[in-house]
């Protein structure tokens, strides 16, 4: 059995978060694409509003190209609804999003984030798996940008 890497588990989320979203949500695509570029405006994740429409949503999803701007705006539309993660995937790549907006340490920055019927022991687990290949990133593109060329 092959083992997957958070990374992969957080990216394959992010590619499928839109679609996740719109599917849960039950608007039409042309409606969907207003509310997500207006969360991603009012939550400061772009400075003007994005054009978007709703075809871009769906092609998105196909191409695996979705922004992070989407992705983190589909989140918070996700978690404001209640949404709770379920598959570990999902887990990866919302503790991925969380952890790359806030870029802290401490856990409880994490947990207020979350719908309160949350379980908090495995949002800690994956939102600390986060934290560190958040770290381990940085440090590696550090190490590569500090050797002399």
């Amino acid at each position: 059995m092959s083992q997957i890497s958070f990374d992969e588990l957080a990216t394959s989320f992010r590619y499928q978060v839109v679609k996740t979203w719109l599917f849960r949500s039950g608007l039409p695509q042309s409606k969907a694409a207003l509310l997500l570029s207006a969360e991603a405006h009012d939550s400061g994740y772009v400075k003007e509003p994005k054009k978007l429409s709703g075809s871009m949503l769906a092609a998105w999803g196909k191409s695996r190209s979705t922004p992070y701007w989407a992705a983190a705006a589909a989140l918070s539309l996700l978690l404001k609804d209640g949404w709770i993660p379920s598959t570990y995937s999902e887990w990866a790549g919302t503790a991925y999003l969380l952890v790359r907006e806030k870029d802290s340490d401490d856990l409880d920055d994490y947990f207020h984030l979350l719908p309160e019927n949350a379980d908090r022991m495995l949002a800690a687990g994956w939102i600390w798996a986060a934290i560190m290949a958040r770290k381990f990133f940085v440090y590696e593109k550090k190490s590569y940008t500090d050797v002399p060329g």
